[in-house]
């Protein structure tokens, strides 16, 4: 059997040349087929969102947050059948959600928690030092005893807050300030949290005495069982005759009824004076402790907390912490009573029961004088006796 040149050439049939952009050439019948692309191994979006939103936490997820959630989104859009990564886009949008919603409401808190954050306008209402020339006695130390104190937290000034304090004593240019841990501390859950060796709050302190500028001040104590007092020093204070120290009589225990006067910065108007009378004696738990709380009708609002309540001749008896919602009720204040602070603070401060001074400036005796005094009827002899007078 003979087979032509003819018959041989058309038993082969070309195999269709693939071109550049991975389509086959054109079949016989004229159709062009393209090969499947073959997509596997980690969608690369769904990593970087899930390494965005873990990073996210120890940083301000308020940014990161929106970002790992739009790439994971994005990342699961344009995902492939093949590829991997389900789990990572999803864990990504709802970390990051998660952590937006969690860092806008700390934020939210931190500015308007207390009231008085970020209201601090003592620079343009400060007062005259010269008006405690004429206060009653009482009034005028109190206010000569009364600081400010702007605190940052964490994360500076994002987190402030601004109250009261008032100065115990002053040794050695070094004051010791009694303040609520509020205050001074602003991840403070309230009475009854932590125990009685907290760690001290890494807080950065501004404190301000009448006619001063502010000073650097720290935290040198907080009331166990998240007992809202504190105690705050200030090393360099200048001797000066318009600042003092409070005094108190706990032996002196307040009715209900008496009058009472507060001291403090509300909405930072510093130095302000309010007065009123006690309405009520309250406890309060604290862990396995009961603290007294003074209930008074004396006007305190937000910067009025860690300012001082005093009886009527000046003693302090407590320490304003807090108010109830002025939307709610007036006259609705508190203080925790100075005399818990002396049953709970180490006697390396010492802090007596007692503390008393003269209100008024001590008469200076100079001058000696001599006047006759009979000291026998039956006589005229008189017996010199010398006096120190003014």
């Amino acid at each position: 059997m003979k087979i032509s040149i003819d018959e041989i050439e058309g038993a082969f049939v070309s195999m269709p040349a693939a071109n550049e952009t991975g389509a086959e050439a054109p079949s016989p019948d004229g159709r062009r087929r393209r090969k499947r692309v073959q997509y596997t191994g980690w969608n690369k979006l769904t990593i970087a969102s899930f390494v965005i939103a873990v990073l996210g936490i120890p940083l301000i997820g308020l940014v990161t947050g929106p970002i790992a959630a739009l790439l994971g989104a994005l990342g699961l859009a344009s995902r492939k059948p093949e590829q991997k990564g389900v789990w990572l886009g999803a864990l990504a949008i709802m970390l990051g959600l998660t952590e937006f919603v969690g860092f806008a409401g700390y934020f939210a808190t931190q500015m308007g928690a207390l009231g008085q954050h970020h209201v601090n306008i003592m620079d343009d209402a400060d007062i005259d030092p010269e008006v405690l020339r004429d206060l009653p006695a009482p009034i005028g130390r109190a206010m000569r005893a009364n600081v400010v104190i702007e605190t940052q937290g964490k994360f500076g000034i994002l987190s402030t807050a601004l109250g009261s304090g008032v100065i115990l004593n002053i040794e050695n240019g070094t004051a010791l300030v009694l303040t609520n841990r509020h205050v001074v501390d602003l991840d403070y859950d309230g009475p009854g949290e932590g125990g009685d060796d907290d760690p001290l709050p890494e807080s950065t302190l501004d404190v301000q005495m009448i006619g001063q500028p502010a000073q650097s001040g720290s935290v040198v104590w907080i009331a166990p069982y998240g007992i809202d007092l504190a105690l705050v020093r200030v090393v360099g204070v200048p001797q000066s005759e318009h600042i003092a120290s409070a005094i108190w009589d706990v032996a002196k225990k307040p009715k209900i009824g008496e009058p009472v006067f507060a001291v403090g910065n509300p909405h930072g108007l510093s130095w302000t004076h309010t007065e009123g009378n006690i309405s009520q004696k309250r406890i309060q738990h604290a862990g396995p402790l009961s603290i007294d709380l003074i209930q008074t009708s004396a006007a305190i609002n937000s910067g009025n907390s860690g300012g001082g309540l005093y009886d009527a001749a000046g003693h302090l008896i407590g320490i304003n912490t807090y108010t109830q919602d002025k939307s709610i009720a007036e006259g609705l204040g508190f203080a925790v009573s100075f005399e818990e602070l002396l049953d709970l603070v180490p006697d390396e401060y010492h802090l007596g029961a007692r503390k008393t001074d003269a209100l008024e400036a001590p008469i200076e005796m100079e001058t000696p004088v001599e006047i006759e005094v009979p000291v026998d009827d039956e006589t005229t002899d008189k017996t010199k006796i010398r006096l120190l007078t003014e």
